[in-house]
């Protein structure tokens, strides 16, 4: 048998600011920076304004998270705004600094109060950056060890002092179906982790005080290193896991106490309406994120089975008897499309029209809220404009909120002319557009300027507004049928979503009891006029959402809880002892200047770690925007031998289009086995390319486009070799060009099984005697790969799939000659024979040369399991088993030198894993190749471990 080590990783970490989240770092923006005395902001224009907003806010923050967490910071808090994408986000980078995406809806849908989006989510991000930095130790030199800091908790300083109250959003919503499911573990569910993190630090503020929680960020061990659970107990003197089953006594009965006192209140003799209360009803679909039903006709955005890790939006007719039964049923699907997110979604009544909001790439690959109108009719799709929230009437017609900052006017679009409905107002914002069912009225909500909330009705004949009603509570969403126009809303008693009915004859609210879950309705069943029978879905746990019916009934007013005198309830009440907001702190503009990419380079790593028989090295600089990113590694041994130094150091700036990198990579290479004995050579590859991935419109599918030029060493290392025709030392710059095109539907592991893939590529390289080389030459290498499985296709489950790869490459003039093993899809090493780096013909180990090769390869897989590790309770935080497959193949090549032809073909049997080892994957194969007469070639492994390519 014989072990085919393949190639060994080179690990760079590098962070990239903006480029997070959208994977653009927009190198046509002039970047501007603004100064106060403890406040640095980054922005381009047209943001002056919103800097100097920014700025104001962040000084005042500053100042009291200065007085809070007991620090004075080296160095200016450095903030980030952009409104060139619109992502609503912001986030702290390990206490370096902050990214912000202004300019979107300032409604603070995800935060509760009436604080506008933009001041919440600076406190926050402030806030993050005050406690990573009060966490810092010498350590971190080296490593952000300051990023082990729980996440929870972070989440929940950040939430407690930036001042925000405990609400719906994203802490009762979460934390109050943790309770009915009786698990709230944050792990399982994501976002889980604000509600438990702001629930325990409330908690914390409320029994043992402000101070403990900030002497906690203090403690040091004596090696001088902060470590979460020691700190826990020196300051409680109690241990995490002691002080967690304590919390979660107290959220039990805080909950179960509210849930019997609403049952009592509303006559339920069951003390609480639990999960109970809603009848479960079976869906045909994995998950469906958004459902939109009027009538029969239904439009679903989701996923049809387990496997995916895309989205399909589905026109469908529903089968309304279902409601009644146990079972939601469509008929006549239509698929329209299938690919990421979609914000929001509608279908006319008609069912002939369909309106969604997509997030596209624009200029400058810039993301792009993009409203689309489907014409089922035609089977035709047309973009309508940048906005969101967006209703389609009956004749085609698509209302949506646009204008700045995709929110400031409410647009009708016929025959794709946008007219807008009433003129834009700076600081007004529009949300929750719901269509009459006669169509003739649009109801919307309205978040002015002085942050106050109104439910509004436009007549469209008359274009006037013709109701404004204040609303005191927070509205979630609008739903408008031929029952009424209900509202959902945050109920200030119990914090959870709640339902009323707004009657246009009277002018009035009607209120419906609820269940104690969160829940949102799709359709009416059927219904009178004090009580209903819904299609709901309760939201519990994020992965966890039930659909089912649930009837609610009138009710004389919402229920005035107790609760608000409660023992139990003492934690909702606490808030920080110094408030943030509004301090009227002076921040005069003390600089302004262009920003310097080259002086704001960060070190995100700086990482020594010992090993057998030396040690690596590695770090990584980069400036926020990730226009420039530096990253080093290497790997030294104890003994100091050069020959066993390896080297990686890389070099790349995205300022421009298109991308530029240089890379020089010094290593020791094991060639492989020459009659049982290793041969090594030493190779030097420095490399300059340029490459660039066009952004389009076309799900899943990548172009990219490289070229540049190179240089690559290879010397001899074991000078007792004496196999002159297996390793030649020389030297070759070369230049080389090419093209790729892939499209690969994502699903578990399709990276490795895949279930619809198809990919070519096409490289050209080549090297001149007059140019330094030891030879000329030119190389085209062609690759084709195609994918499928019939069982997903046909079953909704990628447990078969067969793929097919093509390789043809030749050449003209000499490479050096390498003879090595043959490696699959990895890194090429350019001055080698023609087979090294080539496709591995299974079974056979001639070593030859030649001037062109063809491998065609056909495989069928069976996918035992997509987490096998998992299976015998392994650890993943070290080693781990992933997919795991059996298959069989069969191969057919040729390779020739001159008119000289060898074939080779083999099948055989296959078992394939993917394993993880720390932060490496990699691919571990176990054969059994056999001749065209079934003559068994040989057993083999064979282990793929990718390594970054230069070229």
């Amino acid at each position: 048998m014989k072990i085919l080590l393949l190639t060994i990783l080179i690990s760079i970490i590098s962070l990239n600011g903006f480029t997070i989240a959208n994977n653009v770092n927009h190198p046509e923006i002039d970047w501007k920076v603004l100064e106060t005395k403890h406040i640095e902001v980054v922005y381009h224009d047209p943001l002056r304004d919103d800097a100097v907003l920014t700025s104001k806010i962040a000084e005042e923050t500053y100042e009291a998270y200065t007085k809070l967490y007991d620090i004075t910071l080296d160095e200016k808090v450095q903030i980030f705004i952009s409104d060139m994408d619109d992502i609503m986000n912001g986030f702290s980078m390990l206490g370096e600094f902050i990214v912000i995406w202004v300019g979107n809806n300032d409604y603070p849908k995800y935060f509760t109060g009436k604080t506008k989006w933009l001041r919440r989510v600076i406190s926050h991000e402030i806030s993050h950056h005050f406690l990573t930095n009060a966490i810092t130790t010498w350590a971190d030199i080296f490593y952000p060890a300051r990023g082990f800091f729980p996440g929870t908790f972070h989440e929940g300083y950040a939430q407690y002092f930036s001042g925000e109250p405990w609400g719906y959003g994203r802490q009762d919503a979460y934390l109050r179906s943790g309770v009915l499911e009786r698990d709230l573990n944050e792990e399982k569910a994501l976002g889980f982790h604000y509600a438990t993190g702001f629930s325990m630090t409330k908690y914390l503020a409320t029994f043992y005080g402000e101070e403990k929680m900030f002497k906690l960020l203090k403690y040091r061990n004596e090696m001088k290193l902060f470590n979460f659970e020691d700190a826990f107990k020196e300051v409680y003197g109690k241990s995490f896991e002691d002080f967690r089953e304590e919390w979660e006594r107290y959220i039990y009965t805080y909950y179960y106490g509210q849930f019997y006192e609403e049952g009592k209140t509303l006559m339920d003799s069951t003390g609480y309406k639990s999960v109970n209360a809603q009848k479960t009803i079976t869906i045909p679909w994995h998950s469906i994120s958004s459902l939109k039903i009027k009538g029969d006709n239904a439009l679903i955005f989701g996923k049809k089975n387990s496997s995916q890790y895309y989205y399909n939006l589905v026109k469908a007719k529903l089968k309304r008897d279902s409601l009644n039964v146990d079972k939601l049923e469509f008929e006549d699907e239509k698929e329209i499309f299938r690919g990421g997110g979609v914000s929001s979604l509608d279908i006319s009544r008609s069912g002939i029209f369909v309106t969604y909001v997509e997030q596209l790439h624009r200029e400058y690959n810039c993301i792009r809220s993009v409203v689309k109108l489907y014409d089922s009719d035609n089977d035709e799709t047309v973009e309508i404009g940048k906005g969101s929230n967006p209703q389609v009437d009956s004749k085609g017609d698509v209302f949506f909120v646009g204008g700045e900052h995709n929110s400031r006017t409410i647009f009708r679009s016929h025959n794709m002319d946008n007219i807008e409905l009433f003129p834009k107002a700076l600081d007004n914002q529009y949300l929750f557009l719901t269509l009459s069912p006669d169509e003739k009225k649009i109801a919307f909500v309205k978040y002015d300027e002085n942050s106050e909330i109104s439910l509004n009705i436009y007549n469209l004949e008359t274009n006037k507004i013709e109701r404004e009603v204040a609303h005191d509570e927070h509205i979630k969403n609008l739903y408008w049928d031929e029952n009424g126009l209900f509202v959902t809303y945050e109920s200030k008693s119990d914090f959870k979503g709640s339902l009323k009915k707004y009657d246009l004859a009277s002018n009035k609210f009607i209120h419906f009891d609820t269940p104690p879950f969160n829940f949102q309705f799709f359709t009416i069943i059927e219904g009178k006029s004090d009580s209903y029978k819904m299609l709901t879905r309760g939201l519990l746990r994020r992965k966890e959402n039930k659909f089912g019916t649930l009837t609610v009934k009138k009710i004389d007013e919402e229920p005035k809880l107790t609760l608000d005198k409660n023992y139990y309830r003492k934690w909702i009440e606490v808030k920080p002892s110094i408030d943030i907001s509004n301090r009227g702190i002076d921040s005069p503009i003390v600089y302004e200047s262009d920003y310097s990419t080259f002086k704001n380079f960060r070190k995100i790593v700086f990482l020594p770690v010992p090993l057998i028989d030396g040690f690596s090295l590695s770090s990584s600089f980069m400036d926020p925007l990730g226009h420039n990113i530096i990253a080093f590694s290497s790997y030294i041994p104890y003994n100091f031998d050069s020959d066993d130094i390896w080297i990686y150091g890389s070099v790349t700036n995205r300022q421009f289009y298109p991308n530029i990198t240089l890379d020089i990579l010094k290593y020791k290479f094991l060639g492989g086995f020459y009659e049982d004995e290793p041969y090594y050579t030493r190779v030097i590859d420095m490399g300059l390319k340029f490459d660039y991935s066009p952004k389009f419109d076309f799900s899943f599918w990548k172009l990219g486009f490289m070229a540049g030029i190179g240089y690559t060493d290879v010397e001899k290392i074991d000078d007792d070799f004496d196999h002159d025709d297996i390793i030649e030392n020389g030297s070759t710059p070369y230049g080389e060009a090419g093209f790729s095109l892939s499209y690969n539907l994502p699903v578990v592991n399709s990276s490795i099984h895949p279930v619809e893939t198809f990919k070519i590529s096409h490289t050209i390289r080549g090297a001149n005697k007059d140019a330094g080389s030891d030879y000329s030459f030119t190389n085209n290498r062609s690759d084709m790969f195609l994918g499928f499985s019939p069982t997903y296709l046909w079953l909704g489950t990628p447990f078969l799939t067969f793929t097919n790869s093509t390789y043809f490459e030749f050449q003209n003039g000499k490479y050096l000659t390498q003879n090595g093993i043959g490696i699959d899809d990895f890194k090429n090493i350019p001055v080698e024979n023609i087979l090294n780096n080539r496709k591995y013909f299974r079974g056979y180990s001639d070593k030859l040369s030649g001037d062109m090769i063809f491998s065609n390869k056909t495989e069928a897989w069976l996918k035992i399991s997509d987490n096998f590790g998992k299976m015998f309770g392994v650890r993943p935080e070290i080693f781990s088993f992933g997919y795991l497959g059996i298959g069989a193949f069969y191969d057919n090549g040729s390779i020739w030198n001159g008119n000289e032809r060898s074939e080779f073909i083999s099948n055989g049997f296959e078992i394939k894993s993917k394993v993880n080892l720390l932060i490496l994957d990699f691919i571990v194969k176990l054969g059994r190749a056999y001749d065209e007469d079934f003559n068994k070639l040989d057993d083999y492994i064979q282990i793929e471990i990718p390594m970054p390519k230069l070229f």
